[in-house]
């Protein structure tokens, strides 16, 4: 039976907006989040494949919240030792990447980028 780390769950719920990144820390797993970049020390031995879906509720969840979202897309982008995005197979995938890239780098968010992330959650 493979052992699976639980700090890759962990990782999943803050993808998800279930979690704050900062939670990672008391799991030996340090972030360093800033406008220009992520970095991240102490990290899982491969990186957490997250879908389209972790990454549209995480979007919704902090949606109410401008810094908060463009502090966790910085997180979801940027984190690559962490998070791996596994969106190819979904039709709308490159357009949620698309999204998380215009957040990381300070582009308005529009009712259009909401759009997309619910329609994504609304149809798996």
């Amino acid at each position: 039976m493979t052992k699976v780390d639980p700090r890759s769950a962990l990782v999943r719920d803050v993808v998800r907006g279930e979690r704050n990144w900062r939670d990672l820390r008391d799991h030996g797993v340090s972030i360093d989040v800033t406008p220009d970049a992520v970095r991240e020390f102490g990290g899982l031995e491969k990186p957490v494949k997250v879908s389209a879906i972790d990454i549209a509720r995480g979007w919704l969840r902090h949606s109410a919240n401008e810094r908060a979202l463009r502090e966790w897309a910085r997180f979801v982008h940027g984190a690559v030792g962490l998070v791996e995005p596994d969106v190819e197979a979904h039709p709308l995938g490159d357009a949620l990447l698309d999204i998380l890239w215009r957040l990381t780098f300070n582009e308005p968010v529009t009712g259009d980028m909401e759009n997309t992330v619910r329609r994504i959650v609304i149809t798996g």
